[in-house]
């Protein structure tokens, strides 16, 4: 279908295309940082402190578990049961001091979730913070000035007979709690010193913590218990380091955590592997250490089996994280060319719209795949009515059967070029009517084939006006064609009735030749008299401006010219006809009068086609008269018609016609003449219709015959 500028895209382009020029979807960015500028969009503000509903809930969970530890214990040592202080009989119980200070915490951690709008929250977090540094602080002194406050035995009494203060908790035990609370007071931290000495605090607690359960797993006691001193409970051990996971994750983007919670690769393979590389070798270690004990193997069979087991697990963290960082790469080119076909489809449907003309894209089965604004307001389709439809419910009916043979043609050998060059192409709309269209081809090299774009331009005002001109061009040349014809006509009447003008011409030639020779005898004879003699030159010059107006009207009469309108008096018209047919009139002794009505007014109109159609008439009346036996009257009148134009009727009292040939004295070639040639009446016709008149017949009571014809006094140009 048009001349070629640019233009969803087969199967397989449409998909592209879909996804090209439709927005990326947030999935298709997961493991591309620049998806998001360097940050995933579930992150919290580090600024304000707020924990991001995603991380909230697992806040929330960690403190909850630390409260809930921490008040059941308060329970067992208010009611006595040593299993709630112990969790395994045997190991050592969390002391009071302990417990409480952790159901601070887990208040506190709770309460720093709630929206930062509403204060309470956060003031009854600094509270607990502080009274959990109070308490972790006065143990640590206790411990380093090696004596005692009093707060040990505040609670409840002291039942552990084992260290030398029963109701302390160890020295480690009371540093996690100090530095818990001073991180819990700095939360949130939004300068970057108070960040740095969270994530210390934070981390510090959680090494201590994790020792002291290597400790517990691997029965090394000074991992958690300083000589005497009371040891670190196993359940203490674990609540610290879920306290401190929950600050973890209660912390915006800073330091360690920034760089586990990246959406780059780094913080992706980071994920993956730091709880492998703390749980495998924990768990290998434990393993080796309870199959010696067990005498399953001696030390170096079990050192040998670690270290394979080792090489075979970090082979395997090596292998997942390379595939994790391939699989991330592969999202993150995938997402990068998404965007570049979603800008490049934004782009290229921009420049669909901007396109003057309706532009289609087909693929190689027939479907449109892409269209333009322009083409729904040609077709009077809607796009979704047009997309994944064959191309020919554009076409006409008539050409669709053989259209598919000549698309797999272009198809084979895809170029820039018109659609059917030399042949009318025709578009249908949505309500079935057709119009005119040119259509030019271009193919689209896309990674799934080869697309053709067509564009289609309405030439429907084009072919009007070209049918127009043709038109007026074929008027023109008909009107030429008549206007020559006409001519000839003339001067083919005026060869008829050159005997009639040669007769009128020797009147005024022999007067004139009368006078001179009178003049010449008064001139030889003695006595002439100059009176006489000027009378006769008069009248010489006379007769000779006779026979000139004779033949200017000849000459005006059969030149070449062409048609021109003018204002002009049909009373002058009938006068000059009359005067070259009155010779004729004269030898056949045709009376010719003529009846001109006074003040009539002028019309528009050509006067040498109008003075044609009364010689052609007044010819035609003498000719009637040949044969008539009565005295030959041919009469002209002129006068103002009832419609206001202006009326000639030409008269005869000849022969006539029959009434049957009423209507066929008009036609081309008729005539009841023999020496005729049947054209004139047809010319006078043609001319008199040209001026936005009418000549029509009739016939005489007494006789003979009447042409009329009308003329209105404005007319335009008609050349019917």
């Amino acid at each position: 279908m048009w001349r070629t500028e640019f233009e969803h895209a087969g199967e397989a382009f449409r998909e592209s295309a879909d996804t090209a020029l439709d927005p990326p979807r947030e999935a298709d960015f997961r493991g591309n940082p620049q998806s998001y500028g360097g940050l995933d969009p579930s992150q919290g503000d580090s600024e304000t402190g707020r924990v991001p509903p995603s991380r909230a809930l697992s806040v929330r969970l960690a403190a909850a578990i630390v409260a809930i530890v921490g008040a059941v214990v308060l329970v067992g040592w208010a009611f006595d049961v040593e299993p709630l202080e112990e969790v395994v009989v045997g190991l050592a119980a969390m002391k009071a001091n302990t417990a409480l200070a952790f159901v601070l915490i887990g208040t506190g951690l709770w309460l720093s979730t709630l929206p930062s709008s509403r204060k309470w929250p956060r003031v009854v977090s600094r509270v607990a913070a502080i009274g959990v540094i109070l308490i972790g602080g006065a143990t640590v002194f206790e411990y380093e000035l090696a004596t005692s406050f009093g707060i040990d035995d505040i609670l409840f009494g002291g039942a552990d007979g084992q260290s030398r203060f029963p109701g302390r908790p160890s020295a480690a035990t009371a540093g996690c709690i100090l530095l818990i609370g001073m991180a819990l007071l700095l939360h949130p931290a939004r300068r970057r010193f108070g960040q740095i000495v969270f994530q210390f605090c934070t981390l510090s607690a959680m090494l201590i913590a994790w020792l002291a359960l290597v400790g517990y797993l691997y029965g090394v006691d000074s991992l958690y218990k300083i000589a005497s001193y009371s040891s670190m409970a196993l359940h203490t051990v674990l609540s610290v380091l879920i306290a401190c996971f929950g600050l973890l994750q209660a912390q915006g983007d800073f330091g360690l955590m920034a760089q586990l919670r990246s959406p780059y690769a780094g913080g992706t393979i980071a994920r993956k592997l730091l709880p492998a590389i703390v749980i495998c070798p924990l768990v290998l270690g434990w393993l080796r250490l309870k199959g010696q004990h067990l005498g399953w193997y001696g030390l170096e069979f079990g050192v040998a089996i670690l270290v394979v087991v080792n090489i075979v697990v970090l082979s395997i963290i090596v292998w997942s994280s390379t595939r994790s960082l391939n699989q991330l790469d592969s999202q993150r080119e995938r997402a990068l060319k998404q965007m570049e076909q979603y800008r490049v489809g934004k782009r290229f449907r921009e420049l669909l719209e901007s396109a003057p003309d309706p532009m289609v894209i087909v693929d190689p089965q027939g479907q449109m795949v892409l269209i333009n604004s322009q083409t729904e307001r040609l077709f009077g389709y809607g796009r979704e009515e047009l997309l994944g439809r064959p191309v020919e419910v554009l076409i006409p009916e008539r050409f669709r059967p053989e259209h598919p043979a000549h698309r797999d043609d272009y198809f084979a050998n895809p170029r820039v070029r018109g659609m059917a060059t030399g042949a009318d192409l025709f578009g249908r709309r949505k309500n079935g009517s057709e119009f005119p269209c040119e259509v030019s081809l271009s193919p689209l090299e896309t990674e799934e084939g080869v697309l053709v774009c067509s564009a289609i331009r309405d030439i429907t005002a084009r072919k009007r006006a070209e049918d127009e001109a043709r038109r007026r061009l074929q008027q023109e040349k008909l009107a030429e064609h008549r206007a020559e014809l006409a001519r000839v006509m003339r001067v083919n009447t005026m060869g008829e009735m050159a005997s009639g003008i040669a007769h009128e011409l020797n009147q005024p030639l022999s007067a004139i030749a009368n006078y001179a020779k009178g003049c010449t005898r008064r001139l030889q004879a003695d006595g002439a008299q100059t009176d006489q003699l000027i009378e006769a030159l008069n009248s010489i010059a006379g007769e000779a401006m006779r026979a000139s107006e004779i033949i200017r009207s000849l000459k005006r009469y059969v030149k070449k010219c062409k048609p021109q309108r003018e204002l002009v008096d049909i009373n002058s018209i009938v006068k000059h006809a009359a005067q070259l047919v009155v010779g004729e009139a004269h030898m056949h002794d045709v009376a010719l009068d003529l009846c001109c009505s006074d003040s009539l007014p002028q019309l528009s109109a050509d006067p040498i086609q109008l003075e044609q159609v009364v010689v052609n008439l007044l010819a035609n009346g003498i000719d009637a008269l040949e044969d008539a036996s009565a005295s030959k009257q041919l009469t002209v009148h002129t006068r103002q018609s009832d419609s206001g134009g202006i009326e000639v009727a030409v008269a005869d009292n000849g022969c006539g016609f029959a009434a049957e040939l009423k209507h066929k004295i008009f036609e081309p070639f008729f005539t009841t003449k023999p020496h005729g040639l049947g054209m004139g009446l047809a010319i006078s016709r043609s001319m008199i219709e040209a001026h936005g008149g009418r000549l029509h017949a009739r016939r005489n009571e007494h006789g003979g015959a009447t042409f009329v014809f009308t003329l209105p006094l404005e007319a335009e140009p008609c050349y019917a």
